[in-house]
């Protein structure tokens, strides 16, 4: 990669999607008590990613699965922006969600998820439901914004030491007082 810095590539690497994290979010949803009720959307969402995983599990399919993963992995990653402090955390993190909203409901990202489960050669993926992809999304793309956020710690933060004895008495000391005080309003 000519012109890119080391951290450049390592936040790339480091934010782009592999065949684990889709088998993670698979069996997020595989798991997940909500698709495990007996409703019809949510039975047909199980049995869809139960085939999808298996699908992925064969060897044929790992470079249609890396495709649609470095393309997917793309879109999301121009959704992310980097928060910053102060006033513009609001602004960011609305324009972040709504862009991440727009994304996922336009055409164009639909029919690349309907491209994808086309291609496993399952008749059970043949047309899937769009609460699978949307969950599926969603988990993958919370996923890509950890990461994304924990690469964008300076080396510099660090955590909290822990309070000291007088200071965790004041806490408490100052915690008592205004509750005293909001009770005797």
């Amino acid at each position: 990669m000519a012109g890119t810095t080391f951290a450049q590539e390592r936040a790339e690497k480091n934010v782009s999607m592999d065949c684990d994290d889709i088998q993670g979010a698979i069996d997020h949803i595989i798991d997940d008590d909500l698709f495990k009720l007996h409703l019809p959307i949510a039975s047909t969402c199980r049995e869809h990613a139960l085939a999808l995983k298996e699908w992925i599990g064969k060897p044929g399919s790992k470079m249609i699965v890396d495709e649609f993963l470095a393309e997917l992995g793309k879109n999301l990653s121009e959704v992310v922006t980097r928060l910053t402090n102060g006033k513009k955390l609001c602004a960011g993190r609305e324009k972040m969600w709504t862009s991440y909203h727009k994304l996922r409901t336009s055409e164009n990202f639909r029919m690349r998820w309907k491209t994808f489960f086309s291609n496993c050669q399952s008749d059970k993926t043949s047309e899937i439901h769009p609460v699978l992809y949307q969950r599926l999304t969603d988990i993958l793309y919370k996923k890509m914004l950890g990461r994304k956020m924990a690469l964008n710690r300076t080396a510099g933060e660090a955590d909290c030491d822990p309070l000291t004895i007088t200071e965790e008495n004041a806490l408490r000391y100052a915690a008592g007082y205004v509750c005293r005080q909001v009770k005797k309003i």
